[in-house]
């Protein structure tokens, strides 16, 4: 139950991996942006606080230019339509101005990191990158040499030309968590207010009842029969499942904590949760192989003490309140801004 922090607290959101496709801009569509002023680059969006902002701010931010081609692609005659009339302008600065709050606050926070000098440096990317990387791989259940594979099936040969791509896609998202960065670090917590968000939040830290176990897995059963009678003649089960276990998730053969509601596959959570304290199972036969399986500590139900879990109430109490602190200070951002839109 107790909670994993993979990665540091990225608000913002990062490059999908499902958005990594080159996109080829017909020449249909070239020649009609040149006819018809698609994008209408020159008309005024905006005057925030004096300064005058455009259309062609917004439609960067929206990335209009790449909707325009997926629009053509999907449906040619609409898309004419939409940039060669009056009213398919009208319905472009309708999409504009629905999207014109997303790009008021993206705007106030570039100012914001201008005005604070905020730079980004080559070591802070690569260190925003690695964080990414290892949350990916964390998030996928992949290694990096999968990972390597499934970007060259998008057309990316290495991890090197991913970071490139990364960096120059999310080099102003990276900026941003620079300002999170320099506004979170004010944020800290007394020992006494970490145990009052513990009491607060109790029910979070609420352990089911189960068995701390460890196992051994091979691929033949006369093999398991084997090691099974070692262990219970006393050998030594981590050296064993060491030695023998061909489970590379499971370190010594170390599985945690198995409860009812734990995924693991039957026989294996029954035999499992029907052992007692520091007792050997049977062989035990799964779509894996076949386990030996030894129970260590019987956990009764129940919330966890506060010492056990303080790594983890510090997680999510700083989550949360980073979280509630960065909307107040967008919306005082908002709140102080004079606006004048122009659509």
């Amino acid at each position: 139950m107790l909670l994993k922090k993979f990665g540091g607290l990225l608000l913002i959101t990062f490059l999908s991996l499902g958005l990594m496709g080159t996109i080829f801009i017909p020449t249909e569509v070239q020649a009609q942006q040149e006819d018809f002023d698609l994008l209408e680059a020159t008309d005024l969006l905006a005057i925030i606080d004096g300064d005058e902002v455009y259309i062609q701010d917004i439609d960067e931010f929206l990335h209009t230019d790449e909707l325009i081609m997926t629009l053509f692609q999907v449906d040619q005659e609409f898309t004419q339509v939409l940039i060669q009339s009056e009213a398919g302008q009208d319905l472009m600065n309708e999409y504009r101005k629905s999207r014109f709050p997303d790009f008021l606050t993206y705007y106030l926070l570039q100012r914001e990191i201008e005005r604070k000098g905020i730079e980004l440096t080559a070591e802070k990317q690569e260190e925003i990158f690695q964080e990414h990387l290892e949350l990916i791989l964390v998030q996928s259940q992949r290694t990096e040499e999968e990972f390597v594979t499934m970007l060259q099936q998008q057309g990316i040969q290495s991890i090197e030309e991913y970071q490139q791509f990364f960096q120059e896609v999310n080099e102003e998202d990276m900026m941003i968590y620079l300002l999170q960065e320099e506004l979170f670090a004010e944020i800290t917590f007394s020992e006494e207010e970490l145990e009052d968000y513990y009491q607060e939040n109790k029910d979070l830290f609420f352990q089911q009842a189960g068995v701390e176990v460890s196992h051994i897995l091979v691929e033949e059963e006369e093999l398991a029969e084997e090691l099974q009678a070692r262990a219970k003649a006393g050998e030594d089960f981590a050296k064993l499942a060491e030695e023998y276990s061909i489970d590379p998730g499971a370190e010594q053969g170390k599985l945690g904590l198995v409860t009812e509601e734990t995924q693991f596959v039957e026989p294996f959570k029954t035999e499992a949760l029907a052992l007692s304290a520091g007792e050997i199972s049977a062989v035990v036969e799964t779509q894996f192989g076949f386990h030996i399986i030894k129970a260590h500590e019987i956990v009764e139900e129940g919330s966890l003490d506060f010492s056990e879990v303080r790594d983890e109430v510090e997680i999510l109490a700083m989550e949360e309140k980073r979280s509630s602190f960065w909307d107040e200070y967008r919306q005082e951002l908002e709140d102080e801004v004079e606006v004048e839109l122009k659509l």
